[in-house]
């Protein structure tokens, strides 16, 4: 899905910068720029990144709730400390 977003992005990108300042879309047909893998090997090889970035994802996530909890940890033992 992000992948989607960032390939129309980049593409959008693209047009803007083939298209000659002062033309509007409907005056010029752009040609569309085809970000498809040209071979197996290039399937492949963004399977595999996709793998990779949601892995990242779930590191992430948990990276963030071990640093939540030590954060609270420590906020209790502060409060702890200060009625103690």
């Amino acid at each position: 899905m992000m992948q989607q977003k960032d390939d129309d992005l980049l593409e959008r990108a693209l047009r803007r910068l083939k298209r000659p300042s002062g033309t509007k879309t409907g005056q010029r047909e752009v040609a569309s720029i085809d970000l498809a893998p040209a071979s197996g090997f290039d399937v492949l090889i963004q399977e595999r990144i996709r793998g990779l970035d949601e892995g990242l994802g779930e590191v992430r996530s948990r990276v963030n709730g071990l640093i939540f909890l030590v954060a609270g940890v420590v906020i209790v033992q502060v409060v702890l400390r200060v009625f103690a």
